[in-house]
């Protein structure tokens, strides 16, 4: 068997349990130090995709937030409660610039220039407008745990589209 790759299922049926565990070794090693331009091209292989892709429908929901609000006029949101791996964020769904308007005045009501040199910095990293939404935007966000929302006037939040595991068109508001 000198030169020959054994695998754990080329056994002979007759063969003893010390054959059958000195057959398997034999196969280990064999595996371990064949070198891999020895594999056989005509074994299926199974694919395996370890990118989570985004929520097709929570992605044109996003979309669609992004052109409903211009900035013209009111802002436009809509209720919207995600599962992401950290816990249940509620909120209201805004646009991106809408998010960026509210943290910015945020920022100028602490320090004027650090509000003044983010918001430069979020306009300069702006998508463009024609760009596949990665990241959705609330305000008004809270945590919920255990049946009830964290309380306070809630705050701004941003989060990855393709980490929301689930999603629904409610708020939880706390009591």
């Amino acid at each position: 068997m000198a030169g020959e790759i054994i695998r754990g299922g080329d056994i002979a049926p007759g063969q003893g349990t010390a054959d059958r565990a000195d057959a398997a070794a034999k196969a280990e090693a064999a595996e371990v130090d064949a070198p891999e331009d020895e594999v056989d091209p005509n074994e299926e292989l199974e694919y395996v995709s370890v990118v989570r892709d985004a929520d097709v429908l929570l992605s044109f929901t996003v979309r669609m937030m992004e052109k409903l609000d211009t900035g013209d006029g009111p802002t436009s949101s809509m209720s919207l409660t995600i599962n992401v791996p950290g816990g249940v964020i509620s909120g209201q769904l805004i646009a991106r610039h809408r998010w960026v308007e509210q943290i910015q005045a945020a920022m100028m009501a602490a320090d004027a220039q650090t509000g003044k040199a983010f918001g430069e910095a979020f306009e300069e990293l702006k998508p463009p407008a024609d760009a596949k939404p990665n990241f959705l935007h609330l305000q008004n966000a809270h945590y919920v745990s255990g049946g009830s929302a964290s309380a306070g006037d809630g705050f701004l939040w941003r989060g990855r589209i393709s980490d929301v595991s689930g999603w629904s068109f409610t708020q939880a508001v706390p009591q």
